[in-house]
C-alpha cells in the first residue's frame, strides 16, 4: 500500500526542512514555493549565484535531466516542475482523492502554467506594452481566455466554497493565484485589482481565500521580497551567465 501524507504529519516531522535549488528569481519555482508556504510548510532555499553553484548540482547527480527547480524531501531529489507540483499537493493533502475531482485539478493547474508562461519570459523581453497586449487582448491570453474559464468553473461550485472544488483549496487554486500574483508584480497591484479582480468576483474571493491559506501571506509580503531579486535584468543575467558562461567569468 503507498505511503500516505497529511499536512499535520509533515509538520510535526523532525526531518529537516525541504531544500528548494533554483536562481532567486520566480522562473519555474515560484508556483512550488506557494505550494510550500500554502501548506505552512518552512522550506529553505539554495540559490544558483554562479556557474559553479550550477555545475556542484549537476555533477553531484541531483538533476535528472541538467534541469532546475529542483526540490530535495523525503530523501528524494525531484525535478520537472509539473511533477514536482503534483508530488508535494498529494503529499500536503491539496489533491483530491476523487478521479473526476483529480482530473479538473490537474486541468486547471496546466492552464495555469499554459497562462504564465509569457511572464516567464520576462526577464529576458521587459516589453511591458507587449507583455500586456498578450495578456489582455489577445484570445489565448491570461484575461481573455483563462480568466473567463476560471471564473466559470468557480462559479459553479461557489455555494459549496470560494475554491475550484468548493469548499477544500487543491493545487487548482493555488496556481491560479500565483499567476495572478505573477501578474501583479509584472504590470502592477491596480491593474490586478481593476482587470482581474473587479471583473471576475469569484477569482477574487477564491484569490482572497488562498492567500489566508498557511503561511503564503508570509511568504508573499515579508520572505520573498527579502530574497528573490526584484531587478529582473540582474536575474535574467544570472541564469544566462550561469547556464553559458565559463565559471571564470560568472560573477
Amino acid at each position: 500500500m503507498a505511503e500516505s501524507f497529511s499536512l499535520e504529519a509533515s509538520t510535526k516531522s523532525a526531518s529537516p526542512l525541504p531544500v528548494i535549488t533554483y536562481w532567486s528569481g520566480r522562473g519555474l519555482c515560484e508556483p512550488l514555493r506557494c505550494i510550500f508556504a500554502a501548506a505552512g510548510v518552512p522550506f529553505e532555499n539554495n540559490f544558483i549565484r554562479s556557474r559553479d553553484d550550477y555545475l556542484a548540482v549537476v555533477q553531484d547527480g541531483k538533476l535528472e535531466y541538467d534541469q532546475m527547480p529542483l526540490v530535495q524531501i523525503d530523501g528524494l531529489n525531484l525535478v520537472q516542475s509539473a511533477a514536482t507540483a503534483h508530488y508535494l499537493a498529494t503529499r500536503y493533502n491539496f489533491m483530491p482523492t476523487s478521479i473526476g475531482d483529480n482530473y479538473i485539478v490537474g486541468h486547471v493547474w496546466e492552464a495555469c502554467r499554459d497562462a504564465r508562461k509569457d511572464f516567464v519570459t520576462f526577464p529576458w523581453n521587459r516589453d511591458r506594452e507587449e507583455l500586456r497586449s498578450k495578456v489582455e487582448n489577445s484570445p489565448t491570453g491570461l484575461l481573455q481566455r483563462y480568466c473567463p474559464k476560471w471564473e466559470k468553473q468557480l462559479s459553479s461550485t461557489s455555494s459549496d466554497g470560494p475554491f475550484v472544488l468548493g469548499s477544500k483549496a487543491t493545487l487548482a487554486d493555488i496556481g491560479i493565484f500565483e499567476v495572478l500574483d505573477f501578474y501583479s508584480v509584472i504590470m502592477s497591484e491596480e491593474e490586478l485589482q481593476s482587470k482581474v479582480l473587479n471583473v471576475f468576483p469569484n477569482i477574487a474571493t477564491m484569490y482572497s481565500a488562498v492567500l489566508g491559506l498557511g503561511r503564503l501571506k508570509i511568504w508573499r509580503d515579508e520572505e520573498r521580497p527579502a530574497l528573490l531579486t526584484a531587478d529582473w535584468e540582474v536575474y535574467a543575467d544570472c541564469v544566462i551567465k550561469t547556464l553559458t558562461a565559463p565559471a571564470a567569468e560568472v560573477k
